[in-house]
Parts: C-alpha cells; sequence; structure tokens
C-alpha cells in the first residue's frame, strides 16, 4: 500500500518552531500522511518513531523555554548593572542638523538620511519628536495658527 510522506531533512529545528505541533503530525496522520525526519531517523507511522518525535517536541520546548528564560535573566541583570540597553540615541548636534535641513524642505529624506548617515525612519522620528511636518511647513503653520 502506497502513501504520502512528508520528509524533513531535520526534525529539531522544525520543532524549536511553535507552528509544528503535536496536533499537525495528528492531522497529517489522519490525512494518510507520515512524517519522516532524515537526520533523526524518526517515522511516525512507528511506535518507536511517535516517542522520539514526542521526546524530542518536548526537549525542543524545553530548551526554549530555557532559552526565553536566561534571556529575560540576563536583560534585567544588565539593568540592574547600569547598561543602557537599545540603539544610542542621536546628538543633539545631529538633530539639529536634521531640523535645518528638514525645515529647507528642499532635499529629499533619502539624501538627508545619505548626507547625514542615518536611517529615513531616523530622520522622521526626530522631525516629529520635534513637532515638524512636510505637509504644513513651519512658517505656513505659524502664518495660519497667528490668523486662526
Amino acid at each position: 500500500m502506497l502513501h504520502d510522506v512528508v520528509q524533513r531533512k531535520k526534525f529539531y529545528t522544525l520543532a524549536l518552531q511553535k507552528c509544528l505541533t503535536r496536533s499537525l503530525v495528528e492531522d497529517l496522520k489522519e490525512s494518510g500522511i507520515e512524517f519522516v525526519s532524515i537526520k533523526e531517523n524518526i517515522d511516525t507511522a512507528t511506535p518507536t518513531g511517535i516517542l522520539m518525535y514526542q521526546l524530542l517536541g518536548i526537549f525542543a520546548e524545553f530548551e526554549l523555554n530555557n532559552l526565553r528564560q536566561r534571556t529575560r535573566e540576563g536583560l534585567e541583570q544588565a539593568r540592574k548593572n547600569g547598561v543602557v540597553l537599545g540603539k544610542p540615541p542621536i546628538p543633539m548636534d545631529k538633530q539639529e542638523e536634521i531640523i535645518r535641513l528638514y525645515q529647507m524642505n528642499s532635499l529629499p529624506i533619502k539624501t538627508i538620511a545619505k548626507r547625514l548617515k542615518l536611517s529615513e525612519s531616523s530622520i522622521y522620528k526626530v522631525a516629529r519628536q520635534h513637532g515638524l511636518s512636510r505637509r504644513y511647513p513651519q512658517k505656513l503653520l505659524e502664518i495660519f495658527m497667528e490668523l486662526w
């Protein structure tokens, strides 16, 4: 009797992915499809293969949970030691240059970013933090506010 087989070179990496759950293999089985891992020699058509599949899945989940816990603990310890996490802030002199070039409204954001060796999103972030908008240039906005 012929039946369909899903083959995977390495089961362990698949087990670490949350999309592969025990129910996936069960769903495949109900459809007449067996799961075979080549590297670990796991074949869910056999009772031993099912046991190995379940054990490796449990160990993979255990390892993933340990990794998450160690990461959280490491970040917490770093904060306690005064380490500032994340991307360093843009220096004030660069922020002032961004504001000046942004308000000129003659240079594209891409050009400003290249000139200052920053990402476009950093340019937009600084502009947003300082309440700047190219849709409503600052002078027009000030005039409008005076008339209003």
